[in-house]
């Protein structure tokens, strides 16, 4: 799935900008 492959990539990229334990998840 596209979408799928994209939001593990947006996932990752954002992880490693907040330090990569889910900050944004707050």
């Amino acid at each position: 799935k596209d979408s799928d492959d994209r939001l593990s990539t947006l996932r990752r990229s954002t992880e490693g900008k907040r330090g990569g334990r889910g900050g944004r998840r707050n």
